[in-house]
C-alpha cells in the first residue's frame, strides 16, 4: 500500500496488550489529546504478578513526566550501590552507582511489577480496557485497520499498535517468524517476606542489588519495600527444556544449598511461596517495526536479555516516544512512525547487543571461562563507565544526555535506604 495517513484525535487508536507498553502508550496518548484510545487485553482481569523488577532511570522520568513521580519513590528501592559475588561471598566488585549514573530526581530501582503496573492502571479511565478479548489477526486497507478477536468480535480503528509483548501476534502476522536468541536459561522470581528469615544480617536487607554467582547458576537479591525483598534464581535448561517452576520448587533448596548464608535458607522459603518463570531470551534486533497502518512497540518490537532495567526504560520510553511522533505528525503520520523506528530501533539495538554480550558471558560453564569472567566483573568500573548501560541511564527516552548529574544522598539522605517506605502491596 501506497498512501497518505493523517490521524486525528478523535480517530479511534487500538492497542493490543493490557500491560506495561499499553498502558505508557494510552497515558501518553490521552496526555496529547487523543479521546479514542482503547486497550484489547486477553486475561480476564487487569492482575499481574508479584514480582521484583529492576527500572532504569528512564521509568522514573516518565513517571515524573505522567505526574506519578510520588507514587514512583513508593514502588520500591533506588540502587546506590550494586555488589557481584561468588556463591561463597567472596566480593568480585562493587558499583557505585550514586557515583557513575544518579541524577537528582531519577535513579535505577527494584520495585514490585505489580505496583508500577497499579500506578499506570489507576491513571487510565476504566472504560478504556476491554478484558478477556484474545488478538488473533489485522486487516486493513488505506482507510482503517480491523483487529479481530478469538469471540468472533472485529474492532476497527485508523492505529492497530501491537505491545502484546515477546509472543506478540501482531508482530508474527506482520513479519513471520522472527530469530529467537536464547542461552537456555530461566529466572525464577520471587518477593519474600523478611520476617520470614532467621537471619538478620544479610546485606542485600540494606544494599540494594546483590548477585550471586558459580559456574552456571546465579542468585539475586535486593529490597523492594521496607519489610520484603525480590529474589531471583538463574537456572539453566534440563538440556533443552525449561524446568516448570513445581519441578524448581522440588530442587531449588538443594540447588543453592552450600551457598553462602542466607542463600540456602532464602531457596527453602521461595521454594515454598509463588515463584512465576521468566525465560532468558530475545529477539535479534530489526529495523521495520510497522505496516502501513499497524506499529510494533515494547518487547514486540525489541525485547532483550534483563540486564540492570534498562529493558523497561526502553520499553516504556519507546511507547512514549511514538506517542509523540505520532501527535508531531498528525497530517503525515508515515513521517512519525518512520522517525519513530529510526530512533528508538538504533538506541535499543545499541543495548541489545550489550544485553546480548553480558547474558553469553553469564554462560562460560568452563572453569578457565568461569574465571575470566571473575576477572571481568573485577574491572567493570573502568569499562561501565562508557559502556551502553551507562549511556542510556543518562540519557533521556527523547534521546537527550542528562547534564546534570548528582549523588543519591544530594536528592535525600535517607532515600537509598529502607527505612520509611510502606510496606509492599
Amino acid at each position: 500500500m501506497s498512501f497518505v495517513m493523517k490521524l486525528n484525535q478523535d480517530d479511534q487508536i487500538l492497542i493490543i496488550g493490557g500491560g506495561i507498553a499499553g498502558m505508557t502508550l494510552a497515558i501518553a496518548l490521552i496526555e496529547l489529546g487523543f479521546t479514542q484510545v482503547r486497550i484489547f487485553e486477553k486475561n480476564l482481569t487487569p492482575e499481574v504478578p508479584k514480582v521484583p523488577i529492576n527500572l532504569g532511570t528512564n521509568v522514573l522520568r516518565i513517571l515524573d513526566e505522567f505526574q506519578l513521580a510520588e507514587q514512583g519513590w513508593q514502588i520500591g528501592i533506588p540502587w546506590n550501590q550494586m555488589s557481584i559475588r561468588t556463591k561463597s561471598g567472596k566480593v568480585l566488585n562493587d558499583l557505585d552507582f550514586s557515583r557513575l549514573v544518579i541524577t537528582k530526581e531519577h535513579f535505577p530501582m527494584t520495585a514490585n511489577f505489580a505496583r508500577l503496573h497499579r500506578i499506570l492502571w489507576e491513571k487510565l479511565p476504566a472504560d478504556i480496557f476491554t478484558y478477556g478479548e484474545e488478538f488473533i489477526s489485522f486487516t486493513q486497507n488505506d482507510k482503517e485497520v480491523e483487529a479481530h478477536f478469538l469471540s468472533g468480535k472485529s474492532v476497527k480503528g485508523n492505529l492497530l499498535i501491537g505491545t502484546d509483548g515477546f509472543g506478540s501476534r501482531v508482530r508474527l502476522q506482520m513479519l513471520g517468524s522472527s530469530e529467537v536468541r536464547t542461552f537456555h536459561r530461566t529466572s525464577y522470581e520471587g518477593i519474600i517476606d523478611l520476617g520470614k528469615l532467621e537471619s538478620t544480617n544479610f546485606e542485600a536487607f540494606h544494599k540494594p542489588f546483590i548477585q550471586y554467582h558459580d559456574k552456571s547458576a546465579s542468585f539475586s537479591a535486593a529490597p523492594v519495600s521496607s519489610d520484603q525483598i525480590g529474589v531471583s534464581f538463574s537456572i539453566p535448561y534440563d538440556g533443552d527444556t525449561p524446568r516448570s517452576v513445581s519441578t524448581i520448587k522440588e530442587l531449588l533448596p538443594g540447588m543453592f544449598e552450600g551457598w553462602v548464608e542466607p542463600i540456602s535458607e532464602i531457596a527453602r522459603i521461595a521454594a515454598q511461596g509463588n515463584l512465576f518463570a521468566w525465560e532468558e531470551k530475545d529477539h535479534k534486533p530489526i529495523k521495520v517495526w510497522s505496516q502501513n497502518r499497524v506499529i510494533l512497540t515494547g518487547d514486540a518490537a525489541h525485547s532483550s536479555f534483563p540486564f540492570m532495567g534498562i529493558g523497561m526504560s526502553l520499553t516504556m520510553g519507546s511507547s512514549v516516544y511514538l506517542a509523540k511522533m505520532l501527535h508531531e505528525n498528525m497530517k503525515k503520520v508515515e513521517k512519525g512512525i518512520k522517525l519513530f523506528e529510526k530512533n528508538r530501533s538504533k538506541a535499543t539495538a545499541e543495548f541489545n547487543r550489550f544485553a546480548e554480550r553480558n547474558a553469553s558471558m553469564f554462560n562460560w560453564k568452563q572453569p578457565l571461562a568461569g574465571t575470566l569472567r571473575n576477572m571481568v566483573y573485577q574491572f567493570l568500573p573502568d569499562g561501565y563507565t562508557e559502556s551502553p548501560v551507562i549511556k542510556m541511564m543518562n540519557t533521556t527516552y527523547m534521546g537527550t544526555a542528562v547534564v546534570e548529574t548528582s549523588s543519591l544522598s544530594e536528592k535525600d539522605p535517607d532515600s537509598a535506604s529502607t527505612q520509611n517506605l510502606p510496606p509492599n502491596e
